[in-house]
């Protein structure tokens, strides 16, 4: 499946102190601060394929940009607004400006995360034509123990109408089972019932 998120990161500039970058996570209430690269480790870490970051910070700039020749344009030529709107439009355009200067100064990056992770799938029966993985992220495991072994559990099964699906080998599926695909038009041996209690699709292919 595609893994996608956006969200702002730490800067990577080595001049940057330690100090610096503790004080904006903390105005900014920000946990776990990582920067593009470390994302990219943990995101792979933890079995994600295929990830990369789009960095969008410089069209954040703009954006920042954009608001603050109109925020300054409306302190300029609106004389009409109260003073507390003044008041407020003023900090406002200090914090546009102290924005932009962390950009340029990269304390901070912006940017998309997009990942993908591999499906592992148990063939339990031999399908009718050779299985073909149009995705290299499709994975086909047809051994159990070696699913054990390498720390790989299936997350689709494929079976067929001879192969019987009751509520105990329903029950003894790996709990990262999402989808059982059957190559039949039938469905009498699934435990349906079973398979909706454990949170497991069924589909016919």
């Amino acid at each position: 499946g595609a893994f996608v998120f956006c969200d702002l990161m730490c800067g990577d500039n080595p001049d940057l102190t330690v100090q610096e970058l503790a004080q904006f996570a903390e105005r900014n209430r920000i946990n776990d601060w990582l920067n593009p690269s470390q994302v990219i480790k943990t995101c792979e870490e933890v079995g994600f394929k295929d990830v990369k970051f789009i960095n969008l910070t410089t069209d954040l700039r703009i954006s920042f940009q954009l608001m603050l020749k109109k925020v300054t344009f409306v302190l300029e030529h609106g004389d009409s607004h109260p003073n507390s709107s003044r008041v407020l439009l003023m900090n406002y355009r200090d914090s546009i400006c102290r924005r932009i200067t962390q950009i340029e100064r990269g304390v901070f990056k912006w940017g998309v995360i997009h990942a993908r992770k591999p499906v592992f799938m148990e063939l339990t029966v031999k399908t009718p034509v050779p299985f073909v993985k149009t995705n290299h992220l499709i994975i086909d495991v047809n051994k159990v123990s070696q699913k054990v072994e390498e720390g790989q559990e299936a997350n689709v099964v494929v079976v067929d109408i001879l192969k019987k699906m009751p509520k105990e080998q329903i029950d003894a599926l790996p709990s990262t089972v999402e989808l059982l695909i059957t190559m039949s038009a039938g469905l009498d041996h699934i435990d349906l019932d079973a398979c909706k209690a454990k949170g497991i699709i069924v589909k016919q292919s």
